[in-house]
């Protein structure tokens, strides 16, 4: 069994002498899905974690922290968008009554440059994910469409690509 659950992070402004807690001022446009986006320095935060556990009887419970994804995106003009996700992966593990670290991987996931020339044409060179279908391109397990990937999509192609892509 496998359960997936996507985690999100709100932050809030505690007034002891009222006893309320209210979101900032700039933290009030926020919606989930979208990042927090950073005006004055055209950027916008994101990202994902998921937890994977699994309990099936005569097996001890099973959980571990898959991912731990930050997404900037850096927009700096209007033709220009910079982008990069940083990812650790199995970052912390629990079986049998015992957590663990000892799986941590760090990985730069993506990091690209687009110039759109035109509407219609855009240029993008850097670290991306191999542009075929939707399961590459939204490898995020929260918005994954079933439990696992389609085969196909883990044998036939590259899951990332490093280069020049016109699109």
């Amino acid at each position: 069994a496998r359960v997936v659950v996507a985690l999100g992070i709100a932050v809030y402004t505690l007034n002891a002498r009222a006893g309320t807690a209210t979101l900032p001022t700039d933290l009030e446009q926020y919606q989930i899905g979208h990042g927090y986006s950073l005006p004055a320095y055209h950027l916008t935060v994101g990202g994902y974690a998921t937890l994977q556990a699994q309990d099936f009887e005569d097996h001890p419970l099973k959980a571990s922290l898959q991912d731990l994804s930050l997404f900037l995106n850096w927009t700096p003009g209007i033709r220009w968008q910079v982008f990069s996700e940083i990812e650790l992966t199995d970052t912390l593990g629990y079986e049998g009554g015992d957590f663990t670290t000892r799986n941590a991987e760090f990985n730069l996931e993506r990091l690209y440059v687009d110039y759109a020339a035109t509407g219609s044409l855009a240029l993008r060179i850097g670290k991306f994910l191999t542009p075929v279908g939707r399961w590459n391109q939204l490898h995020a397990a929260p918005l994954e469409w079933t439990v696992s990937r389609p085969l196909i999509t883990e044998e036939l192609y590259a899951h990332k690509l490093t280069g020049l892509m016109i699109h």
